[in-house]
């Protein structure tokens, strides 16, 4: 049975939703709080099943309807929280990643609509290979709607319409992606840009950090002496001075002490790659790092040149020239008025491609750092995911960037990565499935985490929570489980890597398939044979640097190896949770398949250049055809063209012979019977008559 929650129980106390009204649906109870029936309403102005077998069936998009909610929390009309989530979106045929405004309640309250039925919901894929879910309401739905008050639909028409405007259908908001901002416009002409995308900023203070076990000897010689990171703890009263961005009142649900994160992904790396960027911060000189920027010298041979505001600082720490690098960085870029960062974090690098970025938070805000919230954690999260990709870009080499722009469709300072958090403690202290509750604790964890899909206690103080984005380890003594984190890092980062490219290689499916299209209709359009060249050369461009990127991504995969069996009851069953030995497996599966893939697009590549190569001497032969017959009608030409002369020239003579013989015959008088006058009679008559056998 559906019902409404008492007044004081909604999330939202100013509307005026009948506490009586529902729908039996049998024993179970589900309570449809305001913010339910808003969201049902919202989406029924956008999308509604067919009544008739002639009426439309209209969808709304997930992301669209999370703009909207984001509208609403900003309009006070829905009681959500909301924090930065990476989103994939689908523009142009390409993809792009951003962090949007995500409410996880929200998405949490359409979840409990489409399991009541009260929406229907579609699943489709874009042209770049990307899940789209969308929604409609119900004919269940649609009957719940008319058991609320007005004032519940006054309420989300007050962000859903034009401002000040009658509520015509002219004037309600559609949601358009421009590549870069949603942009809210109405058909009547009003636009105004929305606030999703602007991820929100706190002010926080953070030292280096890495595991020790990234930092050790162990199975990698290290040619320099350990370094210590420096700690920032002395200036952890500096964020309680600093201001914060966020317009959202943060509810807390979970609070966690001493957190140390790591932030993982996986770059196409090698030996070389490593000695040059040894070289390149100078791990051999005797002043080490210093500050970078990626900024190319155009003018190497002038004086004095002009450099960028925003630098990153580099502090070496220890490294191997060939096999990885350590070194802490320190951000200098401009943040917004009265934000204070002091953002600073270590950085691992490793020549099988492996990256970690990690951090120590000494406070956030006036939180000191056996007090953090996890609103404020998630939004520092994306600060250093973004920070991270913009110092890494510092440091490649421009042929990893050309394979990362490939990979990412040019995107690449918004790819994914995965999260590592490991906290001392937590607030309140459950037993770890007790945090899987569907409510506040796991909607709150979701926020770093993602979808959670197991939960397990290793000890009295120890616990593990696995997501879809992160991992989560509780335990005052986390460095035991570093050689089992850190395995399953290296395979989460590769599983993020291998899913991109994945994507990335049928949409070259894709490009080639429009190329084969082109050919078919070659004949249609004289542009067409153009278009295909181009085609061809950009796919077998990427095509090159995609199977490149393979090859890396192959050799790193034979550097995995399953870890030693545990020794320890605790990290058994951490070993256990992880399955480690089996996603081991499926990544070395999943690399053998995109293989596979890779030379199918390779052959079709090839076939595709076989082809135009034939259209182009077909082409050719079709010109010399048509040369050949040109030739032959020019030479027929050119001959009749000589026999006219020919006929014209005779008839010249004759013409010029009567004019001649009548011009004279006329001068001498001859046909005016007359006498013929003196100087005819001496010069023709005596000169050329007269005489025989000149004229006769």
């Amino acid at each position: 049975m559906i019902r409404y929650a008492r007044a004081s129980e909604c999330c939202c106390s100013h509307s005026n939703v009948d506490q009586h009204a529902g729908i039996n649906q049998g024993p179970k109870v589900l309570e449809i709080t305001a913010n339910h029936s808003k969201l049902l309403v919202l989406i029924s102005k956008y999308a509604q099943c067919a009544l008739t077998a002639d009426d439309p069936e209209t969808w709304i998009r997930e992301i669209p309807i999370m703009v909207y909610i984001f509208e609403g929390i900003q309009a006070e009309q829905l009681d959500f929280d909301y924090s930065p989530k990476p989103v994939s979106l689908s523009y142009e045929g390409s993809t792009r990643r951003m962090f949007l405004n995500f409410s996880q309640e929200g998405k949490n309250c359409l979840d409990d609509l489409r399991v009541e039925k009260l929406v229907n919901c579609i699943k489709l894929i874009s042209e770049d290979q990307q899940p789209i879910t969308a929604y409609q309401i119900s004919l269940k739905g649609l009957q719940f709607l008319k058991s609320l008050p007005n004032s519940v639909f006054d309420e989300v028409n007050s962000f859903i319409y034009t401002p000040n405007a009658p509520h015509y259908d002219t004037e309600l908001l559609t949601c358009q992606f421009n590549g870069e901002e949603f942009i809210l416009k109405s058909k009547a002409g009003y636009q105004r840009i929305s606030d999703v995308t602007t991820t929100e900023d706190v002010s926080y203070v953070s030292s280096p950090y890495l595991p020790s076990i990234l930092r050790t000897s162990g199975s990698r010689t290290m040619t320099s002496d350990l370094g210590f990171f420096r700690s920032n703890a002395h200036r952890a009263h500096e964020s309680s001075q600093g201001e914060s961005n966020v317009h959202d009142d943060m509810s807390e649900a979970i609070q966690l002490a001493n957190v140390n994160f790591m932030i993982v992904e996986w770059i196409p790396f090698g030996t070389n790659n490593v000695v040059a960027l040894n070289e390149r911060l100078g791990a051999l000189d005797r002043c080490q790092g210093g500050l970078f920027t990626s900024q190319v010298d155009t003018k190497p041979t002038s004086t004095a040149l002009k450099g960028p505001e925003d630098l990153t600082s580099v502090s070496i720490i220890d490294f191997d020239l060939i096999h990885f690098i350590n070194f802490e960085t320190e951000i200098k870029y401009t943040e917004a008025l009265g934000i204070v960062q002091v953002e600073c974090f270590g950085m691992h690098l490793r020549m099988d491609g492996t990256v970690v970025n990690g951090m120590k938070i000494e406070a956030i805000m006036e939180r000191r750092a056996d007090n953090i919230s996890l609103d404020a954690l998630a939004r520092v999260l994306v600060d250093v995911q973004l920070d991270s990709s913009k110092i890494l870009d510092d440091l490649l080499s421009w042929y990893q960037r050309s394979i990362l722009d490939v990979v990412f469709l040019g995107d690449s300072l918004n790819r994914s990565k995965f999260n590592c958090i490991l906290t001392e403690s937590i607030n309140p202290r459950l037993p770890a499935k007790k945090f899987l509750d569907g409510a506040e604790y796991e909607l709150e964890l979701r926020q770093i985490l993602g979808a959670i899909y197991a939960a397990e206690d290793l000890g009295s103080d120890e616990l593990v929570l696995l997501g879809t984005d992160g991992i989560l380890v509780m335990s005052p003594n986390s460095e035991q489980f570093e050689p089992l984190i850190m395995h399953f890092l290296d395979i989460k980062c590769r599983e993020e890597f291998i899913r991109t490219l994945f994507q990335r290689i049928f949409v070259l499916v894709d490009t080639l398939k429009s190329v084969r299209q082109l050919i078919l209709q070659v004949n249609d359009d004289p542009d067409n044979v153009l278009r295909i060249r181009m085609a061809l050369s950009e796919a077998s461009r990427d095509l090159v640097l995609l199977q490149e990127t393979f090859e890396y991504l192959r050799e790193s995969t034979e550097y995995l190896h399953p870890p030693p069996p545990p020794d320890n009851a605790m990290s058994k069953r951490l070993y256990k949770v992880m399955k480690l030995d089996i996603l081991l497996g499926s990544i070395k599966v999943r690399v053998d398949d995109i293989e596979k893939i890779l030379d199918g697009a390779s052959n079709e590549l090839i076939n595709l250049q076989q082809t135009t190569d034939i259209i182009n001497t077909k082409q050719l032969e079709d010109a010399y055809m048509n040369v050949e017959q040109n030739t032959k009608f020019l030479v027929a030409a050119t001959a009749a063209n000589e026999r006219s002369s020919a006929s014209l020239v005779i008839m010249q003579v004759v013409l010029a012979g009567g004019f001649a013989f009548d011009l004279l015959d006329r001068s001498t008088g001859g046909t005016l019977n007359i006498d013929p006058p003196d100087w005819a009679m001496s010069v023709i008559y005596v000169t050329l008559v007269d005489p025989p056998g000149v004229f006769s």
